[in-house]
C-alpha cells in the first residue's frame, strides 16, 4: 500500500510538472504577443502625486513590470514619478525605453549611480547585505527613497484592477507604513530569532509586493540589530522580506484590506497540497484593488488578469 501511494504521488508531482511546463509556454506566448502593445501605450502622467513608485526589476521581468504600471495608469487615470533599479540585467537601451515611455521615470543601472542621485549612503549592514544577498536592493531602495520622499515600493506582478488612491491617500494623511498581508508565513527564521533578542516581535505575514514607507519613517534605523551576521553569512530566500517586517515592527505600519489587496498562492498547487492543482482564487478578479502574482502563480497574471484588462489597455493605447 505504502509503494501504490509512493507511486501515486510520483505520478502526480510528475503530471504538475508537465502542466507547469506546458503553462510556462502558453505565458511565454502571450506575454511575447503582449509587449507590442504595452510597448506602444502612452502612460499619462502627473506631478500631484505625494509618492514615488519604487521598484527593483530585471530584463526577465520587464514585460510583468510594463504590465504591472499600466494596470496601475489605467485604474488610477494616471501615473506619478517612478524610481527603477535594475537588478544587474537591464542596458541602456532598456533604460531609454523606459525613460521615454514614462516621462516621470528615472532608471539606475548601477548601485552607485542610485545612491548618488539619492544622496544616500547605505548602513554598512545593508551593505554587506547587498553582496550577499540577490533580493537586498529590495530593502536598500525602500530605505533610500523614502530618506527622500514617501515611498511605494512595488513587485513587478503587483496588478491592479481598481482604483487603490483612497486607500493610498488615507496613508499618507495618516503618516503610516503600510504593506500586503500575506496568506502564509514567508519568513527568515534567522532574522525572526535575532529581532526577538533585541526585544522585537515580528510576524510572518508582511509581505514586501506592495509596502508604502512615508518619508523619514526608516530614517535613523539600526540595520545591525535588523540583519544578523548570520543572515548575512547564510542568507534565505525571506531574508529581504523578514527584514523589512522587522523595520516596519520597530516604526509600526498597518496591513492593506486583506480581502482587496490580495496575496494568494492559490494556482500554484505545489507546495500546499490543499489546493486543487491550478484552481485560481473565488473572488473575481474585477472585485481586487489588486493582486500580486506571487511567484510561482505569476503565469495566471497574463493567463487570466492580462485577458480581463487586454480591452481597456487597447482602447487607450492610442
Amino acid at each position: 500500500m505504502a509503494l501504490v501511494k509512493r507511486i501515486g504521488n510520483s505520478l502526480s508531482f510528475r503530471g504538475r510538472g508537465f502542466l507547469r511546463s506546458l503553462l510556462n509556454m502558453r505565458t511565454g506566448r502571450v506575454r511575447d504577443r503582449a509587449m507590442p502593445l504595452l510597448r506602444s501605450i502612452q502612460l499619462k502622467t502627473s506631478a500631484d502625486f505625494p509618492f514615488t513608485l519604487a521598484t527593483l526589476v530585471g530584463k526577465k521581468q520587464l514585460p510583468d513590470l510594463l504590465f504591472a504600471l499600466v494596470s496601475y495608469e489605467r485604474a488610477v487615470g494616471s501615473i506619478g514619478n517612478l524610481t527603477v533599479l535594475s537588478d544587474g540585467s537591464l542596458d541602456r537601451q532598456d533604460a531609454e525605453f523606459l525613460s521615454k515611455w514614462h516621462d516621470r521615470c528615472q532608471v539606475f543601472l548601477d548601485f552607485p549611480s542610485f545612491c548618488d542621485y539619492h544622496h544616500y549612503k547605505p548602513h554598512p549592514t545593508l551593505s554587506q547585505f547587498y553582496k550577499a544577498h540577490y533580493l537586498a536592493p529590495k530593502v536598500i531602495i525602500l530605505d533610500a527613497v523614502q530618506s527622500v520622499t514617501n515611498c511605494l515600493l512595488i513587485d513587478s506582478d503587483v496588478v491592479f484592477f481598481q482604483n487603490p488612491l483612497t486607500t493610498l491617500l488615507h496613508c499618507v494623511e495618516a503618516h503610516e507604513c503600510t504593506c500586503l498581508e500575506d496568506e502564509v508565513e514567508s519568513f527568515d527564521r534567522n532574522v525572526i530569532e535575532f529581532a526577538q533578542t533585541n526585544s522585537i516581535a515580528p510576524i510572518g505575514k508582511i509581505n514586501t509586493g506592495l509596502v508604502y514607507a512615508p518619508q523619514g519613517s526608516l530614517n535613523g534605523l539600526d540595520w545591525g540589530k535588523i540583519i544578523s551576521a548570520k543572515s548575512l553569512a547564510n542568507p534565505h530566500v525571506f531574508t529581504e522580506q523578514t527584514s523589512i517586517a522587522v523595520a516596519l515592527e520597530t516604526v509600526g505600519y498597518r496591513f492593506f484590506p486583506k480581502a482587496e489587496f490580495v496575496v494568494a498562492l492559490r494556482g500554484a498547487a505545489f507546495p500546499y497540497g490543499d489546493y486543487k492543482p491550478f484552481h485560481d482564487i473565488q473572488q473575481p478578479y474585477e472585485s481586487l484593488v489588486c493582486r500580486h502574482f506571487v511567484t510561482p502563480i505569476r503565469y495566471l497574471m497574463w493567463l487570466k488578469a492580462f485577458p480581463k484588462l487586454k480591452a481597456s489597455l487597447m482602447s487607450m493605447s492610442n
